[in-house]
């Protein structure tokens, strides 16, 4: 498969993976740790890139080693 697929499909799941990354972590930090909304926006946004940075780090390793015929 081409590596254009790989990258497209991490990027989808991790777009999703990033939303409810970014949804749990609202809410929990809403509910049990922190008052101020702003910090709790940052920190749960912070989490969601982290999430998708890493679906799309394994994207990349998984389409060069499928890659290699």
């Amino acid at each position: 498969m081409p590596f254009a697929f790989y990258l497209t499909i991490g990027f989808v799941f991790g777009l999703v993976a990033a939303a409810m990354a970014f949804l749990t972590t609202y809410g929990e930090y809403s509910r049990n740790r922190f008052t101020a909304k702003r910090l709790v926006w940052r920190m749960s946004l912070e989490i969601a890139f982290v999430v998708l940075a890493f679906f799309i780090i394994i994207a990349i390793v998984i389409a060069l080693v499928m890659s290699k015929d």
